[in-house]
């Protein structure tokens, strides 16, 4: 009965104003939008697929999302005023502005040329208002000189061929266009052809009426607007008719396409389906509406899209609607706050302030329920127990009618938000009170509490699963109540636990898998996907993170094929609850506006789906949408170095030789290797819900995916190598574009670690391995040189060491005989017993020289032998060096007089006293003068000088011998060195090895100077050393021998052997001779015995304290002590 009354009321009832579908979305773009200036003249898209627009404030690129902007002084682009474009073959845009002519933009290499025609007698600077490039890639203009141009260029060389320029001048042109390789020409005075003949460029007039628009629509039929008749009309090339197609039509611009033409006029935008052979299909249909406005260009681009420039007032882009979306306003204040599905087409709609409406969506009408005028209804419901309609007024309570007549009001509780019809119950949700349960047989209202007696106060929905449970969005959380629990007397509601306390529910929704949805407001959408008995829920989320447009839900429906239709305040998205891909839908695809109203949607028995919003109703069936194809064409706009754009900073331009969008490779050197990719799809339709999904091979593992919002792409600090930059676009259907961007991307190594480098390190790695070996082979020979040497050195050292040690030997053998030689000599001749014998004085005197110069070599060489054996020390004595060395020297007289030397001694002062060992200094004295008597032929002269300078002693022993060589002076102080080894005086070579050994014991340093020829100087330099600096580290150094040798004469092990004595007249002292040469012990026995009680003892290895105590003899000083003396003297003299 009541669907009856309302089948007739919805007849007879005059309806509200409403609006129906959209089948074509536009967009509106101003400088708002970052468009330069409003004033759009001319619109073109180029091969590529960029839009771009010609303003009075530069030359504006268009991706899609962003604008780049042309002007002056842009990559040689000197110009703002734009006025037309087109485009050759080659890719390459001609650019007609308004106060410098025309350029030519290749856009491969980014940059503009102006176009010369100074030669062809017009105005550098004139004005270009029409362009056309024909199939030939001829250029044709009209300028300001009323006059048209052709121009062949020369791509090439990129200079002009030819310029033709028209006699016949022409002062405004609307379209250049090109018919069967013909140009034609339409003007404010009709039709014109174009036509070459040789060197002259010749108009031929066709029409004459006023054509605001021309365009061609086939290889002979040109369609224009007839400006004086307000007509569109078709006129035919070839048999020259014209025929009216449209009356009363003002059309300023217009394109055709695919048997559709698409016209602007003043106020509005049409489309016209035509024909060429069978003319009007229809009447025009106006797709756009605006005011205001006046048309400059329509184009219609690759995918059907129409672009219209406007006079002062932006563009606009319109396209056809796939996705059938109709919108429908009017309805009251167009605030829809709920929504009811009751019949196949009739729906309940409530609005804020303006009361409920009846609706059907087939007709598009909408009329009023007179009692809820002005009212606020959130929540309306159908009762098939009572066949009535129960609508909550906001301020007023809960009313239930069949008519508009016949109502009455069932509760006076107010700000009911939600109600839910179960059989012969009402369930009612307050905003302030909680839940109620309303009987509709008895009226009687019952408080629905919680299992902990608590209130509700705020739900917000009401849901039935198909189990029959009740669940109930409240400010408590998600509550249920079971479905055995719904008819008795006191239903407890049960609290879901799991769920996050700071959500906030509106909607609930269960899906066909029987799945509870849930929705928050700024949270996100819920799914319970796991409820225990114990009413333990596991919950999964979903947020704008994974796709959908806001985390504000407000409504959630189901669809026939089960996917969930979820409204937000950012728009409608459709949720696939198998394989969870979320879609969206915003303004662009009809949508009322962004926002839509909480709990206002509901879905029809034929899947038609409801949605109200802010600013009208959404009505659509899912199934009609349109799956369409998709040839998106991804592609570069951007490319930023260290955030810099590369075509905007010089500094790193220098590395592309193309423009961006046209780079087929990107290489860098290795310290630029922290870059971004920005991208468009050059798809206009719906760019927002372009997805795009990018890696860089050799970086990333896998597609990245992004949105619409954020199209770069970033990449830091990457190491050298080869890269492959992959880009591909899917549409919002989940389409892949077939057109893949793909870009090698090569980041240079630095210089060290390039192939040559790594070639070089190679041979060097070679040369290094090759003088490693030569080395190695030439250390290990020298290691084997070296050993042969050390081998030879220590047979060498041995062999010396033997030879040594047998000179030694032999000299301390030779020394005795030589001394029981020289010193009976030496007592003969001071005895002055032969000196009347000259002769036998000579011979005494020879053979003591000799003798004397032989112990001396002997002397030599037992100190050499202490020196190579480190037991040479100093045994200093104070005394008179001056005197010292006068005696020493005076002993040279005889051989120096014998050999015809003259001999010359001085002093710098007669007391000269320091420490100093006579015995080693009288060795020094003795060598370097024997030395230098010995290198001094007769008649030459050796001179012996003594300076004190600085607390020093400089000795010189200078000869005016024959001089050193050269060659041998390095060698001079080297041992076994003889100048003159193979002459008469040569020597052992010991003489001056052992001095600078001498001198340098002493402290000292000695040098020489040499003049081959002239002779040689020896300096001598020694520190003198006074009594209290005397030190004593060399003189006590061998104490420790002293120490042997006096345990030796403490020992008692020894046998004594039989003394004997000597007599002497009186008394005489005794003193005891002990040697282990029986000679010396008679020689000193016989030179003693006239002074000394003599004692001789042969074995000295004993103890003569008992001998001397046997004597009667007791010392006065410390024997052992004395003994340590004797042994020490006995030791430097060489005899032990």
């Amino acid at each position: 009965m009541f669907r009856l009354i309302l089948s007739l009321i919805s007849v007879l009832i005059i309806v509200c104003k409403s609006f129906a579908s959209n089948e074509f979305v536009t967009r509106k773009y101003t400088t708002l939008d970052g468009l330069s200036q409003n004033d759009v003249q001319c619109i073109y898209q180029d091969s590529k697929g960029f839009i771009w627009l010609a303003t009075n404030d530069g030359l504006n690129r268009f991706d899609g999302y962003e604008f780049k902007v042309y002007g002056y002084q842009s990559n040689g682009f000197n110009s703002n005023l734009i006025v037309c474009i087109d485009e050759d073959s080659h890719g390459n845009l001609w650019i007609g502005t308004a106060d410098r002519g025309v350029f030519l933009f290749n856009s491969v290499k980014n940059e503009f040329v102006s176009l010369n025609l100074g030669h062809s007698g017009i105005d550098k600077n004139f004005t270009c208002d029409k362009i056309l490039v024909d199939s030939k890639d001829r250029v044709w203009f009209h300028s300001s000189d009323e006059s048209i141009y052709l121009v062949n260029y020369d791509f090439q060389n990129g200079k002009i061929n030819t310029v033709l320029r028209s006699t016949l001048k022409l002062p405004y042109i609307s379209d250049i266009i090109e018919i069967d390789n013909t140009i034609m020409l339409s003007s404010e005075d009709g039709l014109y052809e174009c036509n070459v003949d040789g060197d002259e460029l010749l108009l031929n007039k066709l029409l004459g009426c006023p054509i605001a628009s021309a365009i061609v629509i086939s290889s002979s039929q040109i369609l224009y607007s007839n400006l004086e008749n307000h007509q569109l009309c078709l006129y035919d090339k070839h048999t020259c008719k014209v025929s009216t197609l449209l009356e009363n039509c003002d059309i300023r611009k217009m394109v055709y396409k695919n048997k559709r033409l698409f016209y602007a006029t003043t106020s509005t935008v049409n489309v016209l389906t035509f024909d060429v052979l069978h003319a009007i299909e229809s009447k025009p249909q106006v797709i756009a509406t605006y005011s205001y406005s006046y048309p400059q260009t329509v184009v219609l681009d690759k995918n059907d899209i129409l672009w219209i420039g406007f006079f002062k007032s932006g563009f606009m882009s319109i396209r056809e609607n796939n996705k059938p979306i109709d919108l429908f306003r009017g309805i009251g204040n167009d605030h829809i706050s709920s929504v009811y599905t009751f019949a196949k087409s009739d729906i309940y709609l409530g609005t804020e302030g303006s009361g409920l409406y009846h609706f059907n969506s087939i007709t598009g009408n909408a009329r009023l329920i007179p009692f809820t005028a002005n009212r606020i209804v959130y929540s309306t419901a159908y009762s098939n127990y009572t066949d009535c309609m129960y609508v909550s007024l906001m301020y007023d309570g809960i009313y239930s009618f069949t008519s508009d007549n016949d109502y009455k009001k069932i509760s006076g509780l107010r700000n009911v938000r939600a109600m839910l019809a179960d059989g012969k119950y009402l369930w009612i949700g307050t905003y302030n009170k909680g839940l109620f349960r309303y009987d509709l047989s008895t009226g009687v209202m019952k408080e629905i509490k919680t299992s902990d007696n608590k209130e509700l106060k705020i739900v917000r929905n009401i849901v039935k699963d198909h189990k029959g449970n009740i669940w109930v969005a409240s400010s408590f959380g998600l509550k249920v109540l079971e479905s055995a629990d719904l008819y008795i007397d006191n239903p407890v509601l049960n609290s879901v636990k799991g769920l996050d306390e700071l959500d906030y529910i509106v909607p609930v929704c269960e899906d066909l898998n029987h799945n509870i949805w849930y929705g928050t407001l700024g949270r996100g959408l819920r799914k319970i996907v796991d409820l225990d008995e114990n009413h333990n829920a596991c919950v999964e989320n979903f947020s704008s993170a994974d796709g959908l447009s806001s985390n504000t839900i407000k409504s959630i429906v189901n669809g026939t094929d089960g996917t969930l239709w979820i409204s937000t305040n950012k728009g409608i998205n459709s949720l696939n609850i198998n394989t969870q891909r979320i879609r969206s839908y915003d303004i662009f695809d009809g949508l009322q506006d962004y926002e839509f109203m909480e709990l206002s949607a509901g879905v029809m028995t034929n899947g038609t789906m409801i949605f109200g919003g802010v600013n009208g109703i959404n009505v659509f069936r899912p199934d009609d949408f349109d799956v369409i194809d998709f040839n998106g064409s991804p592609t570069l706009v951007d490319f930023k170095i260290f955030n810099h754009s590369v075509e905007a900073d010089s500094t790193y331009s220098a590395y592309f030789d193309k423009s961006v969008s046209f780079t087929e490779h990107i290489e860098l050197p290795y310290n630029l290797n922290t870059f971004s990719f920005q991208f468009s799809s050059l798809d206009y339709r719906s760019p927002y819900k372009v997805g795009y999904e990018y890696m860089l091979e050799g970086v990333d593992d896998s597609w990245i995916s992004t949105s619409a919002f954020h199209r770069e792409a970033f990449y830091t600090k990457l190491p050298s190598g080869e890269y492959m930059f992959r880009l591909r676009v899917r549409n919002s259907d989940g389409v892949y574009s077939l057109n893949e961007l793909s870009i090698p991307v090569i980041i240079n190594p630095p210089f060290w670690r390039t192939w040559y480098a790594y070639t070089l390190y190679f041979i060097l790695l070679v040369l290094s391995l090759y003088r490693f070996k030569v080395y190695y082979t030439s250390r290990v020979q020298r290691r084997n040189a070296l050993y042969i040497a050390n081998m030879e050195k220590r047979k060498t050292e041995e062999l010396l060491e033997k030879e040594t040690t047998f000179f030694t030997n032999i000299s301390h053998e030779l020394r005795t005989p030589l001394t029981l030689i020289h010193s009976p000599l030496s007592m003969i001749i001071e005895s002055g017993k032969y000196s009347s014998d000259k002769y036998l004085a000579g011979m005494l005197q020879t053979m003591e020289h000799n003798s004397k110069f032989l112990l001396s070599l002997v002397n030599q060489l037992m100190n050499f032998s202490k020196s190579e054996k480190g037991m040479l020390s100093l045994n200093l004595k104070y005394g008179n060096f001056s005197s010292f060395s006068k005696e020493v020297f005076q002993q040279f007289t005889y051989w120096a007089k014998q050999k015809g030397v003259g001999l010359e001694y001085s002093v710098s002062r007669s007391d000269i006293s320091f420490l100093f060992d006579p015995h080693l200094m009288e060795q020094i004295i003795y060598n370097l003068v024997s030395n230098a008597i010995k290198h001094t032929p007769a008649g030459g002269f050796v001179s012996f000088t003594v300076n004190e300078q600085d607390n020093k002693i400089n000795i010189s022993v200078a000869d005016s011998g024959n001089g050193i060589s050269d060659n041998l002076k390095t060698h001079l102080f080297e041992r076994f060195y003889s100048q003159n080894k193979n002459s008469a005086e040569g020597g052992t070579g010991i003489g001056l090895f052992l001095t600078k050994r001498l001198v340098e014991i002493h402290n000292g340093n000695i040098t020489f100077v040499s003049e081959e020829g002239k002779g040689t100087v020896f300096h001598v330099v020694i520190s003198m050393i006074t009594e209290g600096d005397m030190v004593t580290e060399n003189i006590s150094a061998n104490s420790g021998e002293d120490e042997k040798f006096a345990d030796v004469l403490r020992s008692e092990s020894c046998e004594h052997e039989e003394m004997i004595d000597i007599e002497v007249d009186g008394e005489s002292p005794a003193i005891l001779i002990v040697d282990d040469n029986k000679d010396i012990c008679n020689m000193l026995s016989l030179l003693l015995s006239d002074k000394y009680k003599i004692m001789k003892q042969r074995n000295w290895q004993c103890d003569i304290t008992p001998v001397m105590k046997e004597l009667g003899y007791v010392p006065e000083y410390d024997l052992e002590k004395g003994v340590k003396e004797a042994i020490a003297w006995y030791k430097n003299e060489g005899w032990l």
